[in-house]
């Protein structure tokens, strides 16, 4: 990228001590070559005392010394706009030949120094806060209480951490905090709120871990709650079953037609986010439960909310945004990942190029994860097209969210105390670090 910012060169000229003969069309022209100039340095004032604010309130004299200031100010431009998800797609597919991806060394300090900021962000029994205020100071900690929810992400990020370092440390930092979330007197309920028992799940197939601390995970993700519709119950107590067999499943029981119902577009009771939360997080949870013990039960569960959060995608309910389709998409992937029918993986690809949340967490998600199946799912993509491309999605992401919220020298100028600022809906900061994200972002950065 060329330098916006171009030095004028030229000499400036003596003044000629025999006067000029002046004329109109001299004058006129001086006089617009002197307001360019002007305008041009008073541009070029600006662009330093706002590219000095934006990087960290540097002296803007000493900006043009540091060659990565042109750099720093485009990583803080702001994000494209729900209009411009078409171009961006279409642009990407150029981009994505000569895109460089995130530095991955940065990456892995961050996760280092993440590390060292979680181990302080603890309540009184020994787990994770729910999130840390900023307003204006990051010193406000708001406790997680008696539910462990929140923390549930941040074991499985010290998981990340251990499974890429593998020290003694680490690992005696992360069986300490599962020991916690499995202790029912130090964390009394873990009510799942977004993935659980997913996450959960990593750890107790882990090949690193020992088995202590996979029985440990394993504790933690059955002792979590959910919430249960009352129709559920009668489903289930009715006989509503599938089998008990991985073959069973794959053949196509309980199968679920997407398109018929996205196309019936269901009347729904409209509810709120937090129960299209529950509804697109739960099947990737059940999906995990299922493959942890082969009940037919979480089978059913996991297609009674995929089912249910696809009539409510399909009714056009207004409540269902970018990170209700991302979370969905990322349900709809693990399904397939279960029952090999490529409608569901279809589906999680719609979903990905339908939402524009480059900067939701889940949506960095779903784009790893078809990034990384589409090279053996997409069998007639011979150059993995559309692998780079959901590549791209998710370093562009996580590239704009280091460079806008993360709270570090250098990075986002806060506190540069640690964590990263949880994200609005347009792309910027809030005042808020939660726990939660913190993990979710270890794991995502570590899975390269």
């Amino acid at each position: 990228m060329s330098n916006p910012i171009q030095k004028n060169n030229e000499d400036v000229n003596q003044i000629n001590p025999v006067k000029p003969k002046i004329s109109l069309r001299n004058l006129n022209k001086k006089w617009i070559l002197f307001t360019i100039l002007v305008a041009l340095a008073v541009l070029v004032s600006l662009i330093f005392l706002i590219g000095g604010f934006l990087i960290g309130g540097k002296n803007p004299l000493q900006i043009v010394k540091d060659s990565s200031f042109v750099t720093s100010i485009v990583k803080r431009l702001p994000f494209v706009s729900t209009s411009d998800k078409q171009k961006k797609a279409k642009d990407s597919d150029e981009a994505i030949e000569t895109a460089e991806s995130p530095v991955k060394r940065e990456y892995e300090e961050i996760a280092d120094n993440l590390m060292l900021w979680l181990d302080e962000q603890k309540d009184d029994n020994g787990s994770y806060a729910n999130q840390i205020i900023c307003e204006p100071s990051c010193d406000r900690i708001l406790s997680a209480g008696t539910s462990g929810h929140d923390g549930v992400p941040v074991v499985w990020g010290r998981y990340k951490y251990y499974e890429k370092n593998q020290t003694k440390e680490a690992l005696a930092k992360l069986t300490n905090d599962l020991k916690i979330y499995a202790n029912k007197e130090l964390v009394p309920s873990i009510q799942a709120n977004g993935w659980t028992c997913n996450l959960m799940h990593d750890l107790w197939k882990s090949k690193v871990l020992p088995k202590k601390q996979r029985d440990l995970a394993s504790d933690i993700c059955w002792r979590t709650t959910y919430y249960a519709p009352e129709e559920m119950g009668d489903h289930i107590t009715t006989g509503y079953s599938f089998g008990s067999t991985y073959e069973k499943v794959k053949k196509g029981l309980g199968k679920i037609e997407i398109q018929q119902i996205k196309d019936s577009k269901p009347e729904m009771e409209e509810v709120g986010q937090a129960v299209l939360n529950y509804l697109t997080t739960y099947p990737s949870d059940f999906v995990a439960r299922y493959l942890w013990k082969n009940n037919d039960v979480d089978l059913f569960k996991a297609q009674y909310y995929f089912r249910e959060a696809l009539r409510h995608y399909s009714s056009g309910n207004d409540e269902f945004g970018d990170l209700q389709m991302c979370q969905l998409g990322v349900s709809s992937v693990d399904l397939y990942l279960l029952t090999d029918e490529k409608q569901y993986y279809d589906f999680g690809k719609v979903l990905a190029e339908e939402s524009s949340g480059y900067f939701y967490l889940p949506c960095l998600f779903l784009y790893d994860r078809l990034a990384k199946l589409a090279p053996e799912v997409e069998i007639n993509d011979e150059t993995n097209k559309i692998g780079r491309h959901f590549a791209y999605y998710r370093d562009y992401g996580l590239d704009k969210k280091v460079a806008w919220t993360y709270d570090w020298e250098g990075y986002y100028p806060l506190t540069e105390e640690g964590g990263f600022l949880d994200t609005s809906a347009n792309g910027g900061p809030k005042s808020v670090k939660s726990l939660r994200n913190n993990g979710l972002i270890i794991g995502l950065i570590l899975s390269y």
